[in-house]
């Protein structure tokens, strides 16, 4: 399967430690692009098919895929 973009919303509880929600993160697959620690969000990429094993991992409330808008051209 491709990969799909993911954005990961830390707990409360974790967010002081993103750092290592991220290598969990990585460790269970996932291609971690970007730390937001200001909003507990990590963003990056990864096999649809491990999103459950990424739901899984402690200190993750959330894995949803990153949404991407196209604007249409302009006329």
């Amino acid at each position: 399967m491709p990969d799909i973009q993911l954005q990961v919303t830390v707990d409360r509880a974790h967010r002081n430690n993103l750092a290592e929600v991220a290598d969990r993160l990585r460790a269970a697959g996932m291609k971690v692009d970007q730390e937001l620690a200001s909003i507990g969000v990590l963003t990056g990429s990864a096999d649809e098919a491990k999103v459950k094993a990424l739901r899984e991992v402690e200190g993750v409330v959330n894995v949803e895929p990153q949404e991407t808008y196209q604007l249409p051209a302009p006329e």
